[in-house]
């Protein structure tokens, strides 16, 4: 198969850029290798946080990680009690996503540890993924520390377990000397806390509608997202606008395709996955090119996963209540880096993302690796095109989907906006958010139900109007 812009693996585009393989046959080889154990205890695999962790471990490791993820302690009949998956058990959910379920693990790759198990002195790094509140992280399993692991906001469950496939990645890589063996995590209440304390909003209502702008990397994961929220059997309308066809690259970063999938619109696919989870989907297939206006039953929220300027200027032109935005990372130096801005259609958007920052051109992104690309047996405006071909991951869209929707769910709260966070996931500890104190009105939410098996939650029954 000859290799081009639209068919290149995102995570092999990695590892060419670093220079870590001369050519793309050699880059798939190297992924091919790469591999990862998640060892589960009872307690995690019965539970609805349990299951939307490791499933979201699944779904994200498979794609990085062409060795597999090899999943021990899943006897693969227990019940499916998360949306996420799909099929009647939790073993079917989990090959359905590509992963493995084993009586032992990998020889010699990382381990992740969910729930009540031990690593049982493994030579490889054992990272221990704990969630609990509105917090998730990863420890190395030595610490000893662990989070309630309650099912109280699965959002946590999602960030935490991004955040094992992302150590467990970046070991693989070699690049981090300290990947797997330190402590990384995140407040989604109030990030740039201390994650450990595990504090958030409770009660917390959801968002009753959402307009998805761009269903690839980072749309596809806020649907994820959003499916692993409590919603009650009233779920949210969301609208879902692309007008890009899945291509055989796509799989590689969005959580939601898979071959069987390639020419398909990026619409029609995000919304059969949806609505068989119960939420109602209404379809935009053009581009968003500030003209759009917005009826009195649209979604007033828009979470925008877009790649381009023009169109993040205009973000507020259909007077949407609250935008947030995110942007991801593109090279292999910044994969893992991201930034997330609100707006609330007061103007900031049209001046927001200046042009000014010079990029490298093509040429030079050809001269970093030219024998890589021109392993490509393409022509010279092929080579190129291969070389502007974006570099990614999914956990990094996953990770960026639970900051965006749980800054949504502050703002249906009353919350402050962060009007800027930036980060990184190697060092999300450390990251930055920024707020001017702006609110929103509240522009409609639905009441969660309890988490299964749970105590009901607080609050008036009762679902409120914009």
């Amino acid at each position: 198969m000859q290799h081009n812009r639209e068919n290149l693996n995102r995570a092999a585009k990695i590892l060419i850029d670093l220079q870590l393989a001369q050519s793309v046959d050699a880059a798939y080889a190297m992924l091919g290798r790469y591999a990862f154990t998640i060892v589960v205890g009872k307690d995690a695999v019965r539970t609805e946080s349990g299951q939307v962790c490791l499933l979201t471990m699944a779904n994200a490791g498979a794609r990085a990680c062409a060795g597999g993820v090899r999943i021990v302690g899943v006897d693969g009949d227990e019940r499916l009690v998360t949306g996420l998956g799909s099929g009647q058990t939790l073993g079917q959910a989990i090959q359905r996503l590509g992963g493995q379920i084993a009586g032992e693990a990998f020889s010699n790759a990382p381990l992740v540890l969910l729930g009540d198990c031990t690593s049982q002195g493994a030579d490889v790094p054992a990272i221990r993924v704990t969630y609990g509140g509105w917090s998730g992280g990863v420890l190395p399993a030595e610490d000893g520390f662990r989070l309630p692991e309650d099912s109280m906001f699965p959002l946590a469950a999602v960030l935490a377990g991004a955040l094992a496939v992302s150590e467990c990645f970046a070991y693989l890589l070699g690049r981090d000397r300290w990947a797997g063996r330190r402590s990384l995590g995140l407040s989604l209440a109030m990030p740039g806390t201390d994650w450990r304390h595990g504090e958030g909003l409770e009660p917390y209502y959801l968002p009753s509608g959402l307009w998805l702008l761009g269903l690839g990397h980072l749309g596809q994961a806020y649907a994820w997202t959003l499916a692993a929220l409590p919603y009650p059997d009233s779920k949210a309308l969301v609208c879902l606008q692309d007008d890009d066809h899945v291509t055989l690259s796509t799989p590689s970063t969005s959580v939601l395709t898979y071959h069987r999938h390639i020419g398909h619109l990026k619409t029609r696919v995000v919304s059969r996955w949806l609505e068989a989870r119960g939420f109602a989907t209404r379809l935009v297939e053009r581009r968003f090119d500030g003209r759009l206006l917005l009826a009195d039953a649209d979604p007033r929220i828009l979470l925008a996963g877009v790649d381009n300027l023009s169109t993040r200027r205009l973000l507020e032109s259909p007077g949407f209540a609250l935008s947030i935005d995110a942007g991801l990372g593109s090279t292999a130096a910044d994969y893992d880096e991201f930034f997330v801005q609100t707006f609330t259609n007061r103007g900031k958007a049209a001046v927001a993302f200046p042009d000014a920052r010079r990029t490298l051109t093509s040429e030079e992104k050809v001269d970093r690796n030219r024998a890589a690309y021109e392993a490509l047996g393409l022509d010279r405006c092929g080579i190129v095109l291969a070389a502007d071909a974006a570099a990614g991951v999914p956990f990094v869209g996953l990770t960026v989907s639970c900051l965006v929707i749980a800054e949504a769910i502050r703002a249906i709260a009353g919350g402050n906006l962060i009007d800027t966070t930036v980060g990184s996931l190697r060092s999300i500890v450390g990251i930055d958010s920024f707020s001017h104190g702006t609110k929103i009105s509240n522009p409609g939410f639905i009441i969660p139900r309890s988490p299964l098996g749970g105590p009901p939650r607080p609050g008036p029954q009762r679902r409120c109007q914009r």
